[in-house]
Order: C-alpha cells, then structure tokens, then sequence
C-alpha cells in the first residue's frame, strides 16, 4: 500500500464530492435531477429486508467463487462482464422478488443519462487533479486518460456499478434499521474491513492500518453524500476512475 496514493486519492475525492455539491445545489437542472434527496420508502419490516440483503450479499460471495474457480464464462472482456452480472444476480434480484422500488437501491427514477454524463465529466476533472498532483504531464495525462476509458475496462466498469449497487441496497436497509449516521458508519468500516484480505497477503505494514482509517472516513463521507441524493449513478463513473488510478 503507497500511502502517498491515499493523499492524491483523497484529493480526486474531495474534488468529485465538491464538485457534486456544485452541479447538484447551483445548477437548475443539477439540482432536480442529480440530488433527488426527496424520496424515501419506508418498509415496513426494515431488519428483515435488512437479513434478506445480507443473505443476497453472501450469495454473491458464492457465486463469485465459481468465477474464481474459473467455472464461469471465459473468452475476453465481454465474457468477464457477464461473470460479473452472474456473480451479482442475487442482488439484483432481490429487488423484484421483494417487489420494492429501485429507489431503495439508490437508483434514480429520472435523469440517469444525466447523471451518468455528469459523473463522467466529474471523474475526468477527478483524474486530471489526481494526475497533476502526482507531476504527470499533458501527453502523460492523455494517455492515462485513454487507457482508463479504453474498452479493455469494461469488466471492471460493470463490477464497479454492480459493487455501488449493492453497497446502496444494504446501506438503504440498514438506515432504516439503526439510523443514517450509524449506519454510514458500519458500512464505511465494513468495506474498510474488506481490504484486510489482501493487506495480509501482501504484508502488513503501519501504512495498511493508515490506510484503512483513510478508507473509512472517505466512505462515510462519501455513503453520506450518496443517501442524501438517493442516486447513486453519478458516482458510479468517479468510483471506476479513482479504481482505475492503481494501474497508472
């Protein structure tokens, strides 16, 4: 883990976030269509919903050790975005065989084109921020920027939205359960968590736990940003470019 990354991380961050908070409280399309914080459905037994979520999550744990296990599709890209769908399904799912709204995985009911667009211009200004920082120059940042955005990339496109999808599924339920700001916090410090794994495997350094304590509060900063505008879509494309930035 490259503590330095963290900061430059950090700062493609703070720059989305308040991006977003720009386009979403000062611009008059932005504000109606990317900050749609009006809407909340209630259910009317939250921990059961909250149980069905996590049995969804571990379902998608199972199925991904068949990908793992390469019992799964294989032949390039197109065939790894459908193992990805595959390993999400039971996620998907729930939501039609619960009958709830798509707005309870944070899924907006208008302006996703929208909000896709603008995330993407948001992840650009991101990247190029993340990039200057970290001293590339003009020709250095477009290429970066065209390897990020190159189709070989759609796979880990599709994961990263599937990821935010279920992230907001869970995230939804549990507020209803323990409150929005517990609940931020158990979930910024569940996906901290998920990193250990691989900080095992790859040695454990005082700059691991560092960087878990930065992966936290950027979740809970990030978690409550996205509740608060019940769409999740325009982060979806900052989330796949500041992943991307680990392969520059």
């Amino acid at each position: 883990m490259n503590l330095p990354h963290y900061i430059y991380l950090y700062a493609g961050y703070g720059v989305a976030l308040l991006c977003w908070f720009v386009v979403s409280n000062y611009l008059k399309l932005g504000k109606s269509i990317l900050a749609q914080g009006d809407d909340h459905i209630n259910f009317k037994r939250p921990w059961l919903e909250f149980i069905f979520s996590i049995i969804a999550v571990v379902c998608v744990i199972l199925v991904g050790q068949l990908f793992v296990r390469g019992w799964l599709f294989e032949g390039g890209v197109i065939a790894d975005s459908i193992n990805q769908i595959l390993i999400f399904t039971p996620i998907v799912l729930l939501l039609p065989i619960r009958r709830q709204s798509w707005q309870t995985a944070l899924f907006p009911r208008k302006g996703k084109l929208f909000s896709v667009l603008i995330g993407f211009g948001i992840a650009v200004i991101s990247l190029i921020v993340f990039m200057v920082l970290k001293g590339h120059n003009g020709n250095g940042i477009l290429k970066n920027l065209l390897f990020i955005y190159h189709y070989d990339n759609l796979d880990v496109l599709v994961q990263v939205f599937l990821e935010d999808f279920a992230i907001a599924v869970v995230l939804y339920r549990l507020i209803q359960c323990i409150g929005l700001k517990r609940a931020v916090i158990v979930v910024a410090v569940l996906f901290a968590v998920a990193h250990i794994p691989a900080m095992v495997a790859n040695g454990v350094s005082a700059e691991n736990f560092i960087g878990l304590l930065f992966d936290t509060v950027l979740g809970i900063l990030i978690l409550r940003t996205l509740y608060s505008s019940r769409n999740f879509l325009w982060f979806w494309m900052i989330h796949f470019a500041m992943d991307m930035t680990q392969f520059l």
